[in-house]
């Protein structure tokens, strides 16, 4: 087991910085944590419930329209589906 990782991303990057983390968390690299900036909805609550254990903070400006469109779940599933994953926030 590793130490402390922390991960940092902006816009989609803040996705991949979440999924990341899932990741590391999921494999066992001990304590890893996200902040992520402007990071766009990119799972459904089924999904949110699975990650709710990791130490996450999502940081988003209230007048930021990308955030909050549900558009940005599709696009995510899409580009995950192209690189081999079957589903965004599932087992």
């Amino acid at each position: 087991m590793l130490g402390s990782c922390w991960v940092t991303g902006h816009r989609l990057g803040g996705g991949v910085a979440v999924l990341l983390v899932a990741t590391l968390d999921h494999r066992g690299f001990g304590e890893v944590s996200a902040v992520t900036f402007g990071q766009p909805k990119f799972t459904a609550a089924h999904g949110a419930a699975k990650l709710s254990h990791l130490k996450i903070l999502r940081l988003v400006h209230d007048e930021d329209p990308p955030p909050m469109v549900e558009g940005c779940l599709t696009a995510l599933k899409l580009a995950m589906e192209s690189a081999g994953k079957k589903e965004v926030g599932g087992n």
